[in-house]
């Protein structure tokens, strides 16, 4: 299988939006969504298999690589182009390879100054999602009055992703390999601000096997939806 066309969706930091369409010989479509554009806590691959108007349209504008600047408005040469790979990407995004969901629950009020919580991932598509923690990149960020008044990195984790039934999905200095359908949590304990209402994490670290001609790990960044902590 060889690589006919890239197509890149970028962002410098904060916002740092990284997704990918990298359309392929066997006339299939991959979208790797890095850090989304929408407001979603997954990432992952997805595949789909562009009419061949499409196909023949991208390959041919994309053989040396896209990318575009979301910062930036749309140059008029390009706008079609843009609006043909986006149409494709979000096509592509109804049908999940292999995806990791994030999200966040509080376990219990605060106590003693602490607050603990299970940060969980939920396996989705056809094939099993690999990817790992960087704690450096990984954070809790408080919410009072609908703003973020505080954050803190996550402490020292002891284990990776560890499903109900106590089986280790990994993630900590080791890649998670997570089945579709399948879901476990890593507990995360942060000392709290005076006051606040709410919380949501901040995700990072690598992920693998996005493509099939990228085996190699690459960065991933996503921030769970809030939820909000009886404080």
């Amino acid at each position: 299988m060889e690589r006919v066309a890239t197509f890149n969706w970028r962002t410098p930091p904060p916002t740092s939006v990284d997704e990918q369409l990298v359309l392929y010989d066997d006339g299939t479509a991959r979208l790797v969504v890095r850090s989304p554009r929408s407001q979603t806590a997954t990432i992952g691959t997805y595949t789909h298999k562009p009419d061949k108007a499409d196909f023949a349209e991208l390959t041919e504008a994309g053989a040396g690589g896209v990318t575009f600047d979301l910062r930036s408005a749309i140059p008029a040469d390009r706008a079609d182009l843009q609006a043909l790979a986006s149409r494709v990407a979000d096509e592509a995004r109804e049908k999940a390879e292999a995806t990791a969901l994030f999200y966040v629950r509080a376990m219990g009020a605060p106590a003693d100054g602490t607050l603990t919580l299970a940060v969980g991932v939920l396996g989705g598509g056809t094939r099993t999602v690999e990817f790992d923690l960087d704690e450096g990149k990984c954070s809790v960020h408080f919410i009072s009055g609908g703003q973020t008044n505080a954050w803190q990195e996550f402490s020292t984790l002891e284990t990776g992703f560890v499903t109900p039934d106590a089986e280790g999905l990994g993630g900590l200095r080791r890649r998670a390999e997570v089945q579709p359908g399948v879901y476990g949590v890593v507990l995360v304990k942060v000392p709290v601000p005076g006051q606040f209402t709410g919380v949501y994490a901040q995700v990072g670290g690598s992920l693998y096997e996005a493509l099939p001609d990228e085996p190699m790990g690459s960065a991933y960044a996503v921030r769970t939806d809030e939820v909000k902590v009886e404080n």
